[in-house]
C-alpha cells in the first residue's frame, strides 16, 4: 500500500531569490531523508511561491519494511573470558542491541575474530516519522538570512502562518514553533479571504489555483512569459529580453497579471542601459522596444493577482518610473556638464581599502601594469601583442576607466552602480574620446562572468588584465584572502577572467614577475605580515584557478597536476605541455616510463648524502647499461632542447619516451646503492641528470599508472 503526503509551509512573502534555491534544498533533503529512513517513493514534486513551500510525494511507503541486520561489536578476547564467560564489555554490548547474551556469536574478520549479533528491527508507520523527522527538517532550510518573530526561537526567512501536512485525508499533526499543522491553507489576499481547505494532498494545486494562486513555478513562469508577450504584441512592440527578471518576477507574484505603462519620450535621450536599469532595479519593469530595435517610451509590469480594472495599477508605477527617470537624468546632465576627465581627480578623496591607498593611486597602479603588459605580453611565436600605438590607447583606457565611479550616477544613483564602466564611455563619448577609448573604458569589466564575452578590443583587454592583477595583489598585501566559500571581493572571479583571457588569447606572461611588478606600486604600510610572504600566496592562488581551467579543459587530472608541476607561471606554456601530455596519458610506454621515474625519484628521496656532479669523464668504468642511459640522456636533452626553443613539446615528450627503455634496462642490471662510493655516486648521479631532463617540463610522479 502505498500514500500520499503534502506538506505546505505557509509565510508572509519570502525575498523572490530565497525561494528555488529552499525548493532545490527540500527537494534534496526529503530525496535523501526517504532513502535513509527505508521509505520508498515514486516521486518527489516541490513547488514555490511568495508565500509557500510546498512538497508533494507520491507512492509513499505506508512504512518501513522490518529489518535484520548484523551489528559487529568488541574483539572475541574482550568480550568473552578464557573460559567462555561474557566480560562486562560483552555484556554491555548485548544490552545496548536488545539481545540475548546467548545470541552473541563469534565471526571471523580479517582483523580478527570479534563478536556480532543480528538485531531485528520493526519497521515504523510512516505517519510516526514524518511527525518525528520533519519540524527538523523544516528548521534547517537554509536562507540568506533569517528572523524570529513573536518571541520563538525558531528562525526562518518570513514569520510562519500556517501549515498544512497531509498523508492521503488525514492531517499529520506536526509542530513548528506556535504553529499546529492542518488542513487549512490560504490563497490570493486580493482574491479570497475565506480559507482553502485541502480534503487530500493532490487536490491542493488545482484548489490554489482556484483560489487565485499558481502555485508551481513553471507554470507561473510560463504565465509570466505569456502575459508580457500579449500585452507587448498589442502594442506592436517586443520585450527586452530578460530572463533573469523573468525568473525573479515569478518569485514575486502568485499570479501574474501584465500592464503596458508609459513615460515621456523626453527620457529617450538618456543612454539604453540607464533607462533598462531604472525600470528594472526598483520596480522589475519590463523595458519595451520595437521591432527595429529602438527603445520606445514604454513599460510593462507584472501586477499580482487578477485584476478587473488595471488603470490604478498603471497610474502608480508610471509615477514611481516618472521619479527614477527624473533622478537619472539630473545625474546625467550635472556629470556631463563636469566631464570624465575632470573626475579622475576626484579619485583622490575615494579610500579604495584600508592600507592599499585611493582609487586614484588604483588608477596609477592600472596605468603601470598597462605598460608592463604591454612591454612583456609575447604571442606563442615570440612577438610583442602590443604596438606603441595600441599601447597609448591601452595608457588613455586605464587613465579613464575609474573616473565613473566619481560620477553621480554611479556614486549616488545606487541602483546603476552595475552600469560602471558603462556610463564611463558614455561620458567619455561625449567628452570627445576616440571610439577605440570610449570601447575600452566601456568593456574593462569584463568578463564579469563564465558566461560572458572578453573584451573585444586588445586596450579592453589590457587594462581588464591590470584591473585584475592589481586587485588581487592589494587585497592579498592586506590579507583580503578568499578562504573556503568567502570571497567578498570576489578573487576568485577576477583570476578565473585572467586565465580566461591569457587562454582564450593565447598570450604568454610570466605571472610570477607580474606580480611582483604589481605588489611594487604597493605603499610598504599596506602590507600585513613580511612583503616577500605575498607572492607565493598570490602564485598558490592563480596556479589553484589554472589547475581548474586546464582540468575544466578536458585535460586529466594527474597530467593537471604534473604539468603545473613543472611550471605554472605561463598558463598558455602550461596548457600546451598538458596538451602534449594528454595525448599519451594511456599509452603503456608512458606508463613504463612513469615507473621507471617514480623508481629514480624514491631513490633519490632516501638519499642523505651529497651526490658529486658527473666528473668530466662520467661513465668512466661504469657498466655498459650505465652507458647507455647516459647516452641516451644525452641525446634526449638536445631534443628537449630543442623542442622546447620550438616550442614544439610533442617532440619533447616523444624524446622523453625514447628514455624508457634505457631506464629499464639501467635498473635491470645495476644496484643504484652499490656498497662502493664511486658506482655508488656515478649512478645516483645519473638519476639525478635524468630526472632533470624531465622536471623542466613535468613531474612524471603525479601520473597514476594503473595496477
Amino acid at each position: 500500500m502505498t500514500r500520499q503526503f503534502l506538506l505546505e509551509i505557509g509565510t508572509e512573502e519570502i525575498p523572490a531569490g530565497y525561494l528555488c534555491p529552499a525548493g532545490d534544498y527540500l527537494h534534496k533533503s526529503i530525496t535523501d531523508g526517504l532513502a535513509e529512513r527505508r521509505l520508498p517513493a515514486d516521486r518527489i514534486e516541490v513547488h514555490v511561491a511568495p508565500r509557500r513551500l510546498i512538497v508533494l510525494i507520491h507512492g509513499l511507503a505506508d512504512g518501513q519494511a522490518d529489518l535484520s541486520k548484523e551489528v559487529m561489536g568488541p574483539a572475541s578476547k574482550a568480550a568473552f573470558t578464557p573460559d567462555g564467560a561474557l566480560t562486562r564489555a560483552g555484556e554491555g554490548f548485548a544490552r545496548g542491541q536488545g539481545a540475548l547474551p546467548s545470541a552473541l556469536r563469534r565471526v571471523e574478520t580479517p582483523k580478527g575474530e570479534y563478536v556480532a549479533v543480528t538485531v531485528h528491527v520493526v519497521g515504523r508507520p510512516v505517519g510516526d516519522i514524518l511527525l518525528e523527522w520533519l519540524p527538523d527538517l523544516i528548521r534547517t532550510i537554509p536562507f540568506p538570512k533569517s528572523m524570529k518573530w513573536c518571541g520563538d526561537t525558531l528562525r526562518f526567512a518570513r514569520p510562519i502562518r500556517w501549515l498544512v501536512a497531509l498523508l492521503d485525508q488525514e492531517v499529520v499533526p506536526l509542530q513548528v514553533g506556535s504553529i499546529q499543522a492542518g488542513r487549512t491553507s490560504r490563497g490570493h489576499r486580493l482574491v479570497t479571504q475565506d480559507p482553502v481547505v485541502i480534503d487530500r494532498p493532490e487536490s491542493i494545486l488545482p484548489a490554489l489555483e482556484a483560489a487565485g494562486v499558481l502555485a508551481d513555478f513553471e507554470v507561473r513562469r510560463a504565465r509570466v512569459r505569456m502575459e508580457i508577450e500579449s500585452v507587448a504584441g498589442k502594442s506592436s512592440t517586443r520585450i527586452v529580453s530578460d530572463d533573469d527578471l523573468v525568473d525573479e518576477v515569478t518569485n514575486l507574484v502568485e499570479w501574474p497579471t501584465a500592464v503596458i505603462g508609459s513615460f515621456d519620450a523626453e527620457y529617450l535621450a538618456l543612454p539604453r542601459e540607464v533607462i533598462i536599469t531604472a525600470m528594472k532595479a526598483h520596480q522589475r519593469y519590463f523595458a519595451v522596444e520595437g521591432l527595429d530595435g529602438v527603445l520606445r517610451p514604454n513599460f510593462i509590469t507584472v501586477a499580482n493577482g487578477r485584476w478587473d480594472d488595471t488603470s490604478r495599477v498603471v497610474a502608480g508605477n508610471e509615477r514611481v518610473l516618472r521619479a527614477r527617470l527624473a533622478d537619472a537624468r539630473f545625474y546625467w546632465d550635472t556629470d556631463r556638464k563636469i566631464g570624465l576627465v575632470n573626475k579622475v581627480d576626484e579619485l583622490k578623496s575615494v579610500v579604495w581599502l584600508e592600507g592599499a591607498g585611493t582609487l586614484h593611486d588604483r588608477v596609477i597602479r592600472i596605468e603601470r601594469m598597462v605598460d608592463w603588459l604591454g612591454r612583456n605580453l609575447r604571442t606563442s611565436a615570440g612577438h610583442p601583442v602590443v604596438d606603441a600605438a595600441t599601447l597609448a590607447i591601452a595608457a588613455r583606457v586605464a587613465h579613464l576607466a575609474k573616473a565613473d565611479l566619481a560620477t553621480d550616477m554611479i556614486r549616488d544613483g545606487k541602483e546603476f552602480t552595475s552600469l560602471q564602466g558603462i556610463i564611463g564611455g558614455h561620458y567619455a563619448r561625449i567628452g570627445g574620446e576616440p571610439e577605440a577609448v570610449v570601447t575600452g573604458i566601456s568593456e574593462h569589466y569584463l568578463p564579469k562572468g563564465p558566461g560572458d564575452s572578453l573584451p573585444s578590443t586588445t586596450p579592453g583587454l589590457l587594462v581588464s588584465l591590470a584591473d585584475r592583477l592589481d586587485v588581487i595583489v592589494g587585497c592579498f598585501a592586506i590579507g583580503l584572502i578568499p578562504s573556503g566559500s568567502q570571497d567578498p571581493y570576489a578573487l576568485r572571479r577576477a583570476a578565473n577572467g585572467i586565465m580566461r583571457m591569457l587562454l582564450e588569447m593565447g598570450w604568454h606572461i610570466d605571472l610570477t614577475e607580474a606580480i611582483v611588478f604589481g605588489l611594487g606600486g604597493l605603499p610598504g604600510t599596506a602590507f600585513k605580515g613580511p612583503a616577500e610572504s605575498a607572492p607565493p600566496r598570490i602564485q598558490e592562488f592563480l596556479r589553484d584557478r589554472l589547475d581548474y581551467f586546464l582540468r575544466e579543459s578536458g585535460q586529466p587530472y594527474d597530467v593537471v597536476a604534473a604539468t603545473l608541476a613543472g611550471g605554472a607561471n605561463d598558463p598558455v606554456d602550461a596548457r600546451a605541455r598538458g596538451s602534449a601530455l594528454a595525448v599519451i596519458r594511456g599509452d603503456a610506454d608512458l606508463a613504463k616510463l612513469v615507473i621507471g621515474y617514480k623508481r629514480a625519484a624514491n631513490i633519490l628521496k632516501g638519499v642523505t648524502e651529497v651526490i658529486p656532479s658527473l666528473a668530466s669523464d662520467p661513465m668512466s668504468g661504469a657498466e655498459p647499461v650505465e652507458a647507455a642511459l647516459h647516452a641516451a640522456a644525452v641525446e634526449a636533452r638536445a631534443a628537449v632542447d630543442q623542442a622546447i626553443q620550438r616550442v614544439d613539446y610533442p617532440a619533447a615528450v616523444a624524446a622523453f619516451l625514447k628514455l624508457r627503455a634505457p631506464i629499464d634496462a639501467f635498473f635491470a642490471g645495476v644496484m643504484v646503492m652499490s656498497k662502493d662510493d664511486a658506482e655508488r655516486h656515478r649512478r645516483l648521479g645519473l638519476l639525478v641528470e635524468v630526472r632533470s631532463i624531465f622536471d623542466r617540463l613535468f613531474d612524471l610522479s603525479k601520473i597514476v599508472v594503473e595496477g
